[in-house]
């Protein structure tokens, strides 16, 4: 038995592969063929110019790794050994160091580093409960991936400066999840008299509310860069 027989969207996909690698291959006739393409530096170019675009979607977690930059935990990473990378010794003389793995290597290094600070946030969802529940989710899949160790308070229609010190002070981080309106209620004076370190989930064009921040969590942002963020 076979499901797939004469599926149109398998059909497509295999056509537009077949189509992109003949576009390739007649670049490389242009070169003057493949050795040529090679000494050229054509053939590098290309390899580098895709491993760029690969390296900016794993960052923004466009191109998942399961176990890596999604479905890891807070233990993933301790006792971490680092692949050691290529070295120009190992590769050929018309191909520079591509180092495949340095971009994995980089990011394993830093959830490495993150798990070792044992970083615990505290997540405070209230407002919209729509909204607040749909970040509260994807932030909590953001820390799993980052080496956070992350707890929530119960929802709540209304946030409480008092309740939120009372508990945030145990935590290294305390993190909003509420709509972009609900965030517009809040006094940017009294949190920030709050000595917290306050994470929003979401964009927040709230530029005053943007000052007193620690970090921002929201879809396609820069992983390497958020973790970065929380030393």
């Amino acid at each position: 038995m076979d499901p797939s027989r004469g599926a149109y969207y398998i059909e497509q996909l295999t056509a537009q592969i077949m189509e992109d690698a003949w576009k390739i291959f007649l670049e490389i006739e242009q070169q003057g063929g493949y050795v040529k393409a090679v000494k050229n530096g054509f053939i590098f170019s290309a390899i580098s110019e895709t491993a760029k675009i690969k390296a900016e979607e794993f960052k923004k977690s466009e191109t998942i790794i399961v176990g890596l930059n999604k479905y890891t935990g807070v233990s993933t990473f301790e006792d971490h050994e680092v692949i050691p990378e290529l070295t120009d010794k190992a590769q050929d003389e018309y191909f520079p160091c591509l180092k495949p793995l340095q971009i994995i290597n980089e990011f394993e290094t830093l959830l490495s580093q993150s798990a070792s600070k044992g970083f615990k946030a505290l997540i405070v969802s209230f407002g919209d409960e729509k909204m607040s529940k749909l970040r509260q989710e994807f932030t909590m899949q953001v820390y799993n991936t980052a080496g956070v160790e992350s707890h929530q308070l119960p929802y709540a229609q209304f946030l409480s400066l008092d309740e939120i010190k009372k508990h945030g002070k145990h935590y290294h981080f305390v993190t909003f999840c509420a709509s972009d309106a609900d965030y517009d209620l809040l006094n940017v004076n009294d949190w920030k008299a709050s000595n917290l370190n306050i994470i929003l989930a979401g964009k927040c064009k709230n530029k005053d509310l943007q000052s007193i921040l620690k970090a921002r969590i929201y879809k396609g942002m820069d992983m390497f860069e958020f973790i970065k963020k929380l030393f």
